[in-house]
């Protein structure tokens, strides 16, 4: 847990998870039949579930008001029935056995929905899906939390990082896939040793140029989860010589702006105005939060 801030009241932390309290409705499913609609809400409400299994776990000062959000998304998905209706007619969707993870990790129980992630999971199909490196490893992950067991020692082979590519060439994309290759071979910082030393050199060498170009696109999501990725590493003279400037971002509603653009597709003229703010600056939100959390 970091201490940026020596009253809990008004710990920048305390403030960001107001903020997703406050916009709780709007991490809603859709009501009435599973439509497609359903499965883009799930991204939202399957985000805010996994920073609240961290806070949970790692942070006493919030974990009781984390509990609280995970129960609700608990509810929101039918005590896991949902996902397992969902499984069951698209099981390519195994993705979304990530998020049941994350309420397993936190004694959200559904046996069904577990049994038929594990079945899925092993099927030749589901080895076949074309993820992304870094996707594919999203599942090893939460497959190898609901077994107990971590990743393998190879698990980031073949990822982009494992390349070492010239680190100029590091667009958005590529920065957010060696992001949540960090993520999960570090198993969130809990063994910093999933990453390889010479990777975690290549790393500590080029991390400081990816944050002060982030920061100077005004892109403070990929910042904070690059800020993420320099804690889980152990890097912590990165992570605190950088940590005051997404601090100095926070507004004063407790929330961390998204980057110009943030969803675009997806706010119209008819959006209401506080939609439109959520969709906007949600998802730099929760980042922010598990940044803030990673020190």
């Amino acid at each position: 847990m970091s201490s940026v801030s020596p009253t809990p009241s008004r710990h920048p932390l305390a403030r960001a998870l107001a903020w997703i309290e406050r916009h709780r409705a709007e991490f809603a499913l859709p009501a009435g039949p599973i439509t497609e609609a359903t499965l883009r809400a799930l991204k939202p409400l399957g985000e805010m579930v996994l920073i609240a299994e961290k806070l949970v776990q790692r942070d006493r000062a919030h974990a009781a008001r984390s509990r609280r959000l995970l129960a609700w998304a608990w509810d929101e998905l039918g005590q896991g029935d949902v996902l397992l209706h969902i499984l069951a007619a698209k099981p390519d969707l195994i993705v979304l056995s990530t998020v049941y993870a994350s309420f397993a990790q936190c004694g959200f129980a559904n046996e069904r929905l577990a049994y038929a992630i594990g079945q899925i999971h092993d099927l030749p199909a589901s080895r076949a899906i074309e993820f992304p490196k870094w996707r594919r490893l999203d599942v090893c992950h939460a497959m190898a939390s609901l077994r107990g067991e971590r990743m393998a020692d190879d698990a980031l082979e073949g990822s982009w990082l494992a390349h070492r590519p010239e680190p100029w060439l590091l667009g958005e994309d590529a920065a957010y896939a060696v992001t949540h290759e960090i993520f999960y071979a570090t198993d969130y910082g809990r063994h910093p040793r999933g990453v390889p030393t010479e990777l975690r050199d290549y790393l500590e060498l080029w991390l400081p140029a990816w944050l002060r170009i982030y920061e100077r696109r005004n892109n403070f999501d990929l910042f904070a989860e690059l800020l993420m990725s320099a804690a889980y590493l152990g890097l912590e003279s990165i992570y605190r010589e950088h940590l005051p400037r997404l601090l100095s971002e926070q507004a004063q509603d407790g929330s961390f702006p998204g980057p110009a653009g943030s969803a675009a597709t997806q706010i119209t003229a008819a959006t209401p105005d506080r939609r439109a703010n959520f969709l906007r600056n949600y998802h730099t939100t929760l980042v922010g939060m598990l940044a803030l959390d990673a020190g």
